[in-house]
């Protein structure tokens, strides 16, 4: 009699269970590695409109060879970035510039499977990037509300109901949030977020009689850098100074940027790659900008206490300041300092005979040009708005209005159109957004708008 004659009935069975389970378990696995590996794109709008620096979520069923599956991943057209692997089945891709107007996610098929198991077919996303909007500060009904327009003009609509409590802002360079600061029941200033349709308005950080202004989202979109004032009850009591800190816009962890609490920092400027953050001294007449990884400081001699412009690859700050410091009267250049080389000198400005007051600066996100913003009689309050081209010396006109004003350019994304603040100086304070493109009219979005900053 076999072996397999002499089992008794009940281990017969149990055995015959055991058997069936290991042939199905071997059944199961050989099914699902003929299935393969499913590949899931999230972005944050289910539509595939993606903000132009969305961080893409790429999720595998199972686990997946890093090495492989990310060779076989490719953007078209090509976008600079990052891979960022938050597990061994979730993979970020996290640009570095902005998408263009449309862009295509392709994964090759392959034994990408951490067991073998394959990715049986190409897959192919195809994703369209929203156009930004533009965000502004209403200085009419409602006064002092934050309002969102298209870039294209048209109706705009309100994002706060704050009773025309907001005194500043910032958007998010992901386009997801804006930060604002907003007069509370103390008289101080709080720090709100809400989302960029205008909804989940809730408070960031109470501050209760201090004045928590000047936010300044970081590149990635996580930390926000802004001005603390401390304020005594007693209004005849001196008040205190302001001081620099950061806050993390998810947790509300908040802490000074300096450990030394008696530095001073005013404003806050974000270098593009999220390395360096300047802020004005007034006290010391010095821009300190600090390496938030390595604590590394620069001072640069500032009378002004304007912060300027950061380079796209963050190595130079291009920044307006008296061309002599012993002289109150003087004009304004711009100077620029180096990062790399470390060094720091006139930008522009500095040529014999020129009398031109130079305001601001805003550098191109895209190219080596920068619109600048200048005075060119002293005696005149009359501004202009140039593009200006640092390699060739020359450049072209952008606005020029005889007794208007222009304050705060900024870039697009992409570096193809300017938004700024004009106004006229010959009548009561009404300023308005305009946009400017080159090859196009100017094009006035909103009237009644100040400080208006792009929404991506």
């Amino acid at each position: 009699m076999s072996w397999f004659r002499r089992l008794h009935p009940l281990e017969l069975t149990a055995g015959t269970t055991s058997l069936a389970l290991i042939l199905a378990a071997i059944g199961l696995s050989v099914y699902s590695n003929w299935l393969g590996v499913h590949v899931s794109l999230y972005t944050a709008d289910p539509h595939n409109q993606i903000s132009p620096y969305e961080t893409l979520s790429l999720h595998f069923s199972q686990p997946v060879q890093a090495q492989l599956a990310q060779k076989g991943l490719k953007l078209v057209p090509d976008v600079p970035g990052k891979f960022e692997w938050q597990n061994d089945h979730t993979l970020l891709f996290i640009p570095n510039s902005p998408y263009p107007k449309s862009v295509a996610v392709h994964l090759d098929s392959g034994s990408i499977g951490a067991g073998g198991s394959w990715l049986r077919w190409n897959l192919t996303w195809r994703l369209s990037v929203r156009q930004p909007q533009v965000v502004y500060l209403s200085s009419a009904d409602p006064s002092h509300e934050l309002m969102a327009i298209s870039a294209g003009g048209g109706k705009s609509h309100q994002l706060t109901f704050t009773g025309g409590m907001v005194f500043d802002f910032d958007t998010s360079p992901v386009g997801d949030r804006i930060v604002y600061s907003a007069l509370n029941q103390q008289k101080g200033l709080d720090l709100w977020l809400v989302d960029r349709d205008g909804k989940n308005a809730r408070r960031l950080l109470s501050c209760g009689v201090d004045r928590c202004f000047s936010p300044a989202w970081s590149p990635d979109g996580r930390l926000i850098a802004y001005n603390r004032q401390t304020v005594n009850p007693n209004p005849a009591a001196p008040q205190g100074t302001v001081r620099l800190r950061i806050v993390d816009s998810t947790t509300g962890q908040d802490q000074p940027v300096f450990a030394n609490s008696q530095t001073i920092g005013s404003g806050a400027l974000w270098s593009p790659d999220g390395s360096w953050l300047a802020s004005d001294d007034s006290v010391a007449e010095q821009i300190r900008i600090v390496n938030l990884k390595t604590g590394q400081q620069v001072l640069l001699p500032s009378s002004l206490g304007l912060l300027g412009s950061w380079s796209s690859d963050s190595l130079d700050l291009v920044y307006p300041d008296a061309l002599d410091h012993s002289d109150s009267a003087t004009r304004t250049v711009i100077y620029r300092a180096d990062f790399k080389s470390g060094e720091a000198g006139v930008f522009v400005g500095n040529s014999a005979g020129d009398a031109t007051d130079y305001l601001d600066a805003a550098w191109c996100p895209s190219a080596n040009q920068v619109v600048l913003n200048i005075r060119l009689d002293p005696q005149h309050p009359d501004q202009q708005l140039w593009l200006y081209h640092p390699a060739t010396l020359d450049g072209i006109l952008i606005a020029h209005q005889p007794g208007y004003s222009y304050d705060f350019p900024r870039w697009d994304p992409w570096g193809t159109r300017v938004v700024f603040q004009e106004a006229d100086l010959n009548t009561s304070y009404s300023p308005q957004v305009t946009i400017w493109q080159e090859g196009q009219p100017l094009k006035t979005i909103a009237k009644d708008g100040q400080i208006p900053h792009w929404l991506p």
